[in-house]
C-alpha cells in the first residue's frame, strides 16, 4: 500500500513497528505531526508513539514524487 492510516492507544510511551518493509520514502506523522521512522529490527518500520490515543498515517512519498509535484505545479 502507499498509505496506511490507524489508531493507536498506548498506556506509555512506546515504539509502534509496522511489520512491513523500511524503505527510503516512507514518511510518518503521529495526530498530523511529521515524525522520524526508524529501521525496527533492520526490515520493519517503527516510530515513537507518546503515551495516549492516536492517528498515525503512514505515506510513501519518495523524493522523486515530491520532486515531480513540485515540477508540475511550477
Amino acid at each position: 500500500p502507499e498509505r496506511v492510516e490507524l489508531r493507536a492507544r498506548s498506556q506509555e510511551a512506546a515504539l509502534l513497528v509496522l511489520s512491513d518493509s523500511y524503505y527510503p520514502g516512507w514518511r510518518a506523522w503521529v495526530d498530523g505531526a511529521a515524525t522520524p521512522i526508524y529501521a525496527a529490527n533492520y526490515l520493519a518500520r517503527g516510530i515513537k508513539l507518546p503515551a495516549g490515543d492516536h492517528t498515525v498515517v503512514f505515506a510513501y512519498e519518495p523524493d522523486s514524487w515530491r520532486r515531480g509535484v513540485q515540477w508540475s505545479m511550477a
